[in-house]
């Protein structure tokens, strides 16, 4: 298994990168998609490394970087064939090596705090508060 960060390239924007990354969009068409990632592109601060297995996409992963040696995920997603196995704490690790971060940060639901608190990230819950109701979040950090 190896992580690229990939700079434009084509891979990105396939049926099946959309298939992995759709997981954790909002509605989530090809369109859709394929505008919010030529947006990353655009934003120089953003870096999109994708995992590969054999030549196959099983993940992707999307960093903001904040400065030199902190970043925010943005997204990371794994491919369900792939899931359990590994592949979402190797791309924060390996992503976080190739760009020498020493901090990630990461903000999460309720579905999702299990993994980052498994990787030992610190975990502080927020309840927002909206018109239709309360949702809790979960504030991850990682120090390296």
């Amino acid at each position: 298994m190896n992580i690229q960060l990939t700079e434009k390239d084509e891979l990105i924007f396939t049926e099946k990168a959309y298939t992995v990354y759709c997981q954790c969009m909002y509605k989530p068409t090809y369109e859709a998609y394929r505008r919010k990632m030529n947006n990353y592109f655009i934003d120089k601060s953003t870096k999109i490394f994708i995992c590969l297995n054999e030549d196959k996409i099983v993940g992707i992963i999307i960093l903001t970087i904040n400065n030199e040696n902190s970043a925010e995920i943005v997204g990371i997603a794994v491919h369900s064939s792939f899931h359990k196995q590994g592949v979402g704490s190797f791309m924060v690790r390996e992503s976080a090596n190739k760009m020498n971060l020493h901090m990630i940060l990461a903000e999460t639901d309720d579905d999702a705090v299990g993994f980052y608190k498994n990787m030992g990230f610190d975990i502080t819950k927020e309840v927002k508060h909206y018109d239709n109701g309360s949702v809790d979040r979960y504030h991850c950090l990682l120090t390296l």
